[in-house]
C-alpha cells in the first residue's frame, strides 16, 4: 500500500532540494483542463523549490504548465484558484484561447510558464 504525501519527485542538485507534483489532466467538453490539489498536501508542501507541473493532454500532444508553490499560493489569494469540498482542496481550470493559455478566466494569461522549463532551477 503506497501513501500519496503530495510530492511526485523529490530531487537534490548542487545542495539544492526540489519538490515536484504532477496533475495530469484531458481536455474536457469544455476545451478546459481541470485539476484539483489537495490543500492538506499544499499547505504541507508550499515552500522553496516545489514545483506544480500541470500536464495538459490532448489526443497525442502534451503542453505543460509549471509553476512554483509560491505562483500557485497567489493564485489562491487572486481568487483564481479556489477552494472546493469544504474547503479540503483547490480546484483549477487551465484553457488554451486564441494561441494562449489561462489561468481560471481571461484575465490570468500564463503563457510565461507553459512549457518553460527553466523555470525549475
Amino acid at each position: 500500500m503506497s501513501v500519496d504525501v503530495g510530492i511526485d519527485i523529490a530531487a537534490v542538485k548542487e545542495n539544492k532540494f526540489f519538490g515536484i507534483q504532477i496533475k495530469t489532466a484531458h481536455k474536457n467538453r469544455f476545451n478546459t483542463y481541470t485539476f484539483h490539489i489537495r490543500s492538506s498536501s499544499f499547505e504541507r508542501h508550499n515552500q522553496g523549490n516545489v514545483f506544480y507541473i500541470f500536464v495538459l493532454r490532448e489526443e497525442e500532444e502534451n503542453n505543460f504548465l509549471i509553476l512554483l508553490s509560491s505562483e500557485v499560493e497567489r493564485k489562491i489569494k487572486e481568487g483564481v484558484i479556489f477552494s472546493v469540498n469544504r474547503q479540503t482542496g483547490y480546484a483549477l481550470n487551465i484553457k488554451f484561447r486564441d494561441g494562449k493559455v489561462y489561468l481560471g478566466n481571461m484575465d490570468h494569461e500564463m503563457n510565461y510558464f507553459l512549457d518553460n522549463w527553466d523555470i525549475i532551477k
